[in-house]
């Protein structure tokens, strides 16, 4: 016997076929007499007689309870791990938050102006993080994040600092989470050391996607400014870490002479292992 619910479905999709004078293929469930519930596949085609009337429906019937079990169980199982990592991404975000909260307000009582720097540059790397871990968390993909809306959220923490927007243009591509940590740290870090930068303002920035592989570059106010490495806009520690960056993303840098541009190449992959490791 035809299950209740699958009865109007199974019957609307004959009928259609008949209609149609197509090939019919259904998949529905029956009530056994033990009363034991099947799924099964059937597929058939309309035989008609000389005067092109219906005559027969002959065609097959596959038990295929097992597979849609296996099938449902895969999307459940699939379901649960994305509900986990949209929690996981989700904590990680609230924790680096906190964390960011706490060197923000020690900052506040931090009467050493050196001091008081480092906490801010700290808290805005950990800042970095947790937004890529937002964007993460509020996608429909939960490995790999959209750069427009992350560099986005990342360029308008700085807006305050500048005298004129910074210009941004960018593909709609994506990037594995273990590449788009190390991807935004590196922006981020960049923008902080330059923002009272008067000479080395940045101007704009331009990210694209070509043959798998991320072209990013930087645009400075003064086009004059002949880059020949970043010894020339970054101190020691800042550079060492932007420098170990461009070793984690494997990431070449280049550096326009003639209109004082700074940039990175570097190919796009699903990286594994630690995302946020600077070994």
């Amino acid at each position: 016997m035809v299950h209740p619910y699958d009865r109007k479905p199974l019957l609307s999709k004959t009928q259609k076929a008949l209609e149609e004078r197509s090939h019919l293929h259904c998949e529905h469930r029956i009530i056994r007499p033990d009363g034991e519930v099947r799924t099964i596949l059937e597929n058939a085609e309309l035989q008609y007689d000389k005067n092109d009337q219906p005559k027969t429906l002959p065609g097959t019937v596959l038990d295929i309870t097992e597979r849609k079990q296996a099938e449902n169980a895969l999307v459940k199982a699939l379901q649960d791990k994305e509900l986990m990592l949209a929690e996981i991404h989700h904590r990680v975000k609230n924790n680096m938050a906190l964390i960011s909260a706490l060197l923000h307000l020690q900052s506040m009582d931090e009467p050493n102006e050196a001091i008081q720097e480092s906490l801010e540059r700290s808290q805005s790397r950990i800042q970095s993080i947790a937004t890529v871990h937002e964007v993460l968390y509020q996608s429909n993909e939960l490995s790999h994040i959209h750069l427009h809306t992350a560099l986005r959220e990342i360029i308008d923490e700085y807006k305050d600092f500048y005298p004129t927007n910074i210009d941004f243009k960018t593909d709609a591509t994506t990037l594995n989470i273990n590449q788009a940590v190390p991807f935004s740290l590196l922006v981020n870090e960049i923008l902080f050391e330059l923002k009272q930068n008067e000479t080395h303002l940045v101007k704009a920035l331009e990210l694209e996607e070509k043959d798998q592989y991320i072209h990013f570059k930087i645009r400075f106010n003064d086009r004059s400014l002949h880059l020949s490495s970043l010894n020339e806009i970054l101190p020691e520690t800042p550079r060492l870490i932007v420098e170990t960056l461009l070793k984690q993303l494997d990431a070449e840098p280049f550096y326009n002479k003639s209109n004082g541009e700074f940039g990175i190449n570097f190919l796009k992959h699903d990286m594994k292992g630690s995302a946020s490791s600077l070994q």
